[in-house]
């Protein structure tokens, strides 16, 4: 693909979403969008991943079950070839339990860790993989290049970016909601500064379209530094909102006849009301979904604090 035709492809991310509504009980096709030479955008508007097509098939990233039977036609309109390889993200059940499906079944890759945890859930919508990848492997699959790194705890247990590097695609699931605001409870994540960690090694990753895993549209590098920066700002604002209000100071003032354990709940519903009325009005014109999703993500960041601690930054984010 050349220089002219990637910027094309990364101007067009950020212009317009790639999902059109549906009539009612009619379920939509897919959207494909083509992101790089062999890479294509697959998604419904909540969930996309990605596929690359091979000499002689192709490798699909995730099976998203909401896609129910609508993967393969998606794929047909793109290309005749079969699905030879599927790599797994990680091992949630709303990103790869369309597998079991797929028929016939492809070559499944995985990391370790994924394979580690399908083999202990015994979910017949999620095969094990037949055959697993270590970090930073090189795999040739059909003659396409793929690389598996693997992150830290955070998003999940087993955290695996996808890397195209021809392709100069990545996908790296629930991290980074290009062009929204994150999911409830920062995607519900395992470990916020394990997301801290891995949103500086996406950064460090070389790169200039990214498959998020959910939302309308694939992402850029800039949509990665976008998030970071709502993950420091969120953080900033929890360590404002408990150096000016700690429990004590709230049970002193409150007046209440309930027991301090009861308080807590009221505690934490007074530190999100002050981290939502500081944190809005920064975002509420450059993220969709603020009002949605704002306070239940003030709520996980204020827990972070107190459960894994304050999530450490990076002075400058790593550049490949």
């Amino acid at each position: 693909m050349t220089t002219m035709t990637r910027r094309s492809v990364l101007s067009s991310l950020a212009a317009s979403p790639l999902m059109t509504t549906s009539t009612l009980g009619a379920p939509a096709p897919l959207i494909t969008k083509r992101i790089s030479e062999r890479g294509w955008f697959i998604g419904d508007g909540g969930y996309n991943n990605l596929a690359i097509v091979g000499n002689h098939g192709v490798v699909l990233c995730d099976a998203p079950p909401s896609y129910g039977p609508r993967l393969m036609p998606a794929i047909r309109s793109i290309t005749p070839l079969p699905v030879t390889h599927l790599i797994y993200s990680h091992e949630h059940v709303d990103h790869i339990a369309g597998a079991g499906a797929l028929d016939p079944r492809p070559e499944i890759i995985a990391s370790a860790a994924t394979a580690t945890l399908l083999e202990r859930r015994n979910d017949p919508a999620r095969p094990p993989p037949t055959r697993i990848a270590a970090d930073g492997e090189k795999l040739v699959l059909d003659g396409a290049e793929i690389e598996i790194r693997v992150g830290p705890p955070s998003h999940s247990i087993d955290t695996n970016f996808i890397l195209a590097p021809n392709e100069k695609v990545l996908m790296a699931v629930d991290f980074v909601y290009p062009g929204w605001m994150p999911y409830k409870n920062l995607g519900v994540a395992i470990d916020l500064p394990g997301v801290v960690t891995a949103h500086d090694m996406i950064l460090g990753l070389s790169f200039e379209v990214l498959v998020a895993g959910h939302v309308d549209r694939a992402g850029t590098r800039e949509d990665v530094a976008i998030s970071l920066e709502l993950y420091r700002d969120l953080a900033a604002s929890a360590k404002r909102c408990y150096e000016a209000l700690s429990f004590p100071q709230y049970l002193a003032s409150s007046g209440s006849s309930l027991t301090s354990w009861e308080q807590h709940q009221n505690y934490e519903t007074e530190l999100v009301r002050r981290m939502v009325a500081d944190v809005r009005p920064r975002w509420i014109d450059r993220l969709k979904g603020v009002d949605t999703y704002l306070a239940d993500n003030c709520w996980a960041m204020l827990e972070t604090f107190v459960v894994q601690g304050e999530p450490v930054f990076a002075v400058k984010a790593k550049t490949p």
